[in-house]
């Protein structure tokens, strides 16, 4: 296992909520923003012998960092300056277009930050207008410009099946203009995303209601066709199932997840490996900030993984890789029976063109990365 780790640090805070979206964030709660910056800091200094020091990648996700006030921000950067050492070769903060201006991304260098990640996810207003985004199409391609001016490493999401909101104009072809306007920035990073539709989401229940239809699995396909292909074709490496990079601009701290690297996550609602032991924090801001300022210890929950547990979880992130897995890393970390087992299974999907073998990894073709989640329940290991 690599000796280095990452820090995640989770910003709950939205300006409103997206009708996708199904991660932890609190748009009604930014009245405790400053409260919770020092509850942050708090947690990190109780937590940060967890996972081999120092700190390769920091990433600050959310929620929407970027709508953090001046005063919270410096104050949660200012805090982090004890774990920034030469070690540190990529540092994250995730952003949304409506927020981003000249002061914000001077701040955010002069503190060390040197790549952002932006929500785009789609260059076409209707779009914007119904999955809930607060920005324009405008306003998205005004804040690339102004990270790319500023000299930032960058990425951007951008998710694909969404409805196009207009008679005349198709989901694919939505996309496919927001791919290429977004592709003639030549951004370093971008991602990509099929759009799911998560119980408790506002649009799952509008799905549900029939106000707006779900791609089909044809059409998910046709968009993931090519979306690789364009991907493919301007230079860009597809490096796991949602993501691609120009060479030599893989986001470092996310494959830390992928590849079992030791993680810290802090904050409401985080999770932390530390390679054998998962924790996570609970989702409920004002008890989080009481846990913390009180010393109530510990403020997260732990959760023992067995062998088998961790070999499933290894199948599950390893092999959205291009890089796949290989049988050494396997044999060498689990038992006999799993080894065996991965195998002997892996050989019967090879032999039916679902997996191939390559520089003697495991590897899911790009064809089939779409629909892995089958591929894997062949492989994961059931008691």
């Amino acid at each position: 296992m690599k000796q280095d780790s990452g820090l995640y640090l989770h910003i709950p805070f939205c300006g409103s909520k997206c009708s996708y979206c199904d991660f932890f964030s609190a748009p009604a709660m930014l009245k405790y923003q400053d409260d919770y910056v020092i509850a942050l800091l708090g947690e990190l200094k109780l937590r940060a012998d967890e996972v081999p020091a120092p700190f390769t990648t920091i990433y600050i996700g959310g929620g929407t960092p970027s709508i953090l006030s001046e005063k919270a921000i410096t104050a949660l950067l200012q805090g982090l300056k004890p774990y920034i050492t030469d070690s540190l070769t990529e540092f994250t903060i995730e952003v949304n277009p409506e927020d981003v201006t000249s002061d914000l991304c001077d701040l955010y260098r002069s503190f060390g930050i040197n790549r952002i990640s932006m929500g785009v996810q789609s260059f076409d207003d209707d779009c914007l207008k119904i999955i809930s985004r607060r920005h324009s199409a405008a306003k998205a391609i005004e804040a690339i410009e102004l990270i790319k001016s500023k000299g930032f490493n960058y990425s951007c999401d951008l998710i694909y099946g969404l409805p196009a909101g207009n008679v005349s104009k198709s989901s694919f072809d939505v996309f496919m203009k927001s791919l290429q306007t977004l592709l003639n920035f030549n951004p370093p990073h971008f991602s990509a995303y099929l759009l799911s539709f998560e119980k408790g989401t506002k649009i799952y229940s509008q799905r549900e209601k029939r106000i707006i239809k779900e791609a089909t699995d044809e059409e998910a396909i046709e968009m993931y066709t090519h979306l690789c292909d364009t991907a493919r074709a301007n230079g860009y490496n597809h490096y796991e199932i949602s993501n691609f990079a120009l060479p030599g601009y893989e986001a470092k701290h996310n494959s830390k997840y992928w590849d079992s690297t030791p993680y810290l996550g802090i904050g409401c609602s985080a999770h932390s490996f530390d390679g054998k032991i998962r924790r996570y924090n609970p989702n409920n801001i004002p008890q989080y900030i009481d846990a913390i300022c009180n010393k109530v210890t510990p403020c997260f929950i732990e959760e023992y993984t067995n062998d088998i547990e961790r070999y499933n979880d290894t199948i599950i992130t390893a092999l959205r890789t291009s890089h796949g897995l290989s049988k050494e890393s396997i044999a060498t970390r689990y038992p006999g029976y799993l080894a065996n087992y991965f195998t002997r299974t892996s050989a019967a999907l090879i032999s039916q063109g679902k997996l191939i073998q390559k520089d003697n990894n495991i590897i899911i073709p790009e064809q089939f990365l779409l629909t892995a989640d089958a591929i894997l329940r062949e492989l994961i290991y059931v008691e």
